[in-house]
């Protein structure tokens, strides 16, 4: 079981320095970053919080790092930063897959899109919130080989041996679109690093691999099969890193198995947990 854990992070250099001593609650997010899913409008409704979006447009990169205008969405995930409180200085919307699916769901809850494996949360309920799947009529109707967008939150799960994607949002995507693969950096080699404990390659074309533990993204010059090293055109550290004093409000999913030493890894960055907050965890 897992649960939505919600942590106002002071930093000063990095989130290790922060030590268990200051945590506190920030209203409706305060200035920073917040990273998380698109829970409703109004303005944006970003997990259960609300920025006042009327003076900026949502963007989104490309392979070639530059920015685009893009519609918000229910279900995207998205980094909001702000300078003043609950007022949205940028929004930055975070696919995290894009690509072909490699193994249809036969549960009902289990995808893989690019030998990723995807978790689609069926009943909004404390443990998650229901996965918006658009252009399909449920995640029966999503079909190997089809082109998809997916949002969402990693986690591990021991179940399926690494990193998941549990979904925000699940939609069908034209076949004039870039490739985009996510997740965190569970090996490297000769140059190259493997993501999620899945077995997938990636190849940097212009720089060197990201360390073990990092989060990526990685816009891919083609997709062959899992079996295949993938060439990327670019890749990013996709860790959100906040400035100076900033917080930064980030929503994962996390259970007791995943906080080792009294520190949870949260979306690529390591976040040190006070012992009162580690005993809410659950136990499985």
């Amino acid at each position: 079981w897992f649960f939505a854990l919600w942590l106002a992070v002071c930093l000063l250099m990095a989130l290790q320095a922060c030590g268990g001593g200051n945590w506190a609650g920030v209203g409706s997010g305060g200035t920073g970053l917040a990273e998380g899913s698109i829970s409703g409008f109004g303005s944006v409704i970003v997990d259960g919080v609300e920025y006042d979006d009327s003076a900026v447009s949502a963007t989104q990169a490309d392979a070639t790092g530059s920015l685009s205008l893009v519609a918000l969405k229910l279900g995207q995930r998205v980094r909001v930063t702000q300078s003043k409180d609950g007022v949205a200085d940028t929004i930055e919307i975070l696919p995290q897959l894009r690509g072909p699916v490699t193994s249809a769901s036969v549960d009902g809850v289990y995808l893989q899109v690019m030998g990723q494996w995807v978790r689609v949360v069926s009943v909004s309920s404390t443990s998650g919130t229901a996965t918006v799947v658009e252009n399909y009529d449920g995640v029966g109707s999503i079909a190997k080989d089809d082109s998809v967008e997916v949002h969402g939150v990693w986690t591990q799960e021991a179940a399926k041996g690494g990193q998941v994607l549990v979904a925000s949002r699940i939609e069908k995507v034209s076949d004039a679109y870039e490739l985009l693969l996510s997740g965190q950096v569970t090996a490297v080699s000769q140059g190259k690093f493997t993501l999620n404990d899945s077995g997938v390659v990636i190849e940097p074309e212009s720089s060197g691999p990201m360390p073990v533990g990092s989060q990526v993204t990685a816009w891919l010059s083609q997709w062959d099969s899992a079996a295949q090293t993938q060439r990327a055109s670019r890749t990013k550290d996709a860790a959100p890193v906040p400035a100076g004093t900033q917080l930064l409000r980030l929503d994962v999913m996390a259970a007791a198995s995943d906080v080792s030493g009294g520190q949870l890894r949260a979306q690529g960055r390591p976040i040190a947990i006070p012992v009162n907050l580690q005993s809410q965890f659950p136990t499985n």
